[in-house]
């Protein structure tokens, strides 16, 4: 519910959202990424996974805002 009110506001829907959880089920991926998540990562999590995930969000974004002239 929190990321769908984020995501619905224009001044925070820009803002990458990557869910770290427990839930782990496709039907709750899928409810993630149709609420507006970038990224899901299931708990336990590996350290290095979370920082690489972070790293690709964040170059995804880049890329994007260049295409666009946004940057």
């Amino acid at each position: 519910v929190v990321c769908m009110v984020l995501k619905e506001d224009s001044l925070t829907a820009d803002i990458p959202i990557i869910f770290l959880t427990a839930k782990d089920t496709l039907e709750e991926k899928m409810a993630e990424y149709e609420a507006g998540g970038e990224c899901h990562i299931a708990k336990p999590f590996n350290a290095e996974e979370l920082i690489e995930k972070i790293n690709r969000t964040l170059s995804s974004i880049n890329e994007f805002e260049e295409k666009k002239g946004l940057n």
